[in-house]
């Protein structure tokens, strides 16, 4: 019993690795670049009715997070 549950985890950790090594398509990543850059740029309008003042150094670390 112990080595079938082995056998599963190295199975899982097979199918993990596969997914962690597949490339990203290129489209998809310039969507993914593009749609991050359109939300950061709106992000300040969202968030000045409740922060005011705080909203530029919130928007500047919530950009950062999001295109890391």
């Amino acid at each position: 019993m112990l080595l079938n549950s082995l056998n599963n985890l190295v199975d899982s950790l097979t199918g993990l690795e596969r997914i962690l090594t597949t490339p990203i398509p290129f489209s998809y990543s310039v969507h993914l670049w593009a749609v991050t850059l359109i939300y950061c740029a709106f992000l300040p309008f969202q968030l000045w009715q409740t922060l005011r003042w705080i909203t530029i150094p919130a928007t500047a670390i919530a950009a950062f997070i999001f295109t890391g």
